[in-house]
Order: C-alpha cells, then structure tokens, then sequence
C-alpha cells in the first residue's frame, strides 16, 4: 500500500484551509490522523467547509466547522467513551 503525503491542517490559517477545500472537496471520506494532542481527528473537506471531529482525552467529541467565509462553529457533540453498562448483580 503506497504511503500518502499527510495533510496539513491549520485552523488559523485560511488561506491553507481555502486550499485544503479546493484540492480535497471531492473526497468521499473523511480523513483520520492525530492532533498534537495525541487525540485521533476525523477531517471532513467539503467545497464550502472543513469539518474536524476531535475524539477528546477527556471522553468528549468535539465538533468544528470551518466555513469558507471565515465563520467558525464549535460544537460538542455529546461523550464518545459513554461507560458500558454490566450485568446486573443478583444479591
């Protein structure tokens, strides 16, 4: 399997994000990787927006939405590491 060149992805600069959306917008899938946080991201490129999911350390998943006309949206989209539930213990 050919290794790819990773994509470079910086919220504070937008002329990098605009030519994120311009070479990527056709893809069909997210993009997996790493924050520098050691946190795993999935980046979504579309022609008018990137979308970053973060899987946060501390359980939550974060949501950001950068749009092509320089609006910024954070959302937390609920916990990614809900607890699971056990058995019940019949006392």
């Amino acid at each position: 399997m050919a290794e790819h060149e990773p994509i470079r992805f910086d919220p504070s600069d937008a002329k990098g994000m605009e030519a994120l959306m311009d070479q990527y917008s056709d893809s069909q899938s997210p993009v997996l990787g790493v924050n520098a946080l050691g946190e795993d991201v999935a980046i979504s490129i579309f022609h008018d927006k990137i979308v970053v999911m973060t899987y946060q350390s501390n359980g939550w998943a974060r949501k950001n939405v950068y749009h092509r006309d320089g609006v910024r949206e954070e959302i937390f989209d609920g916990r990614w590491d809900k607890p699971r539930m056990t058995e019940p213990r019949l006392s």
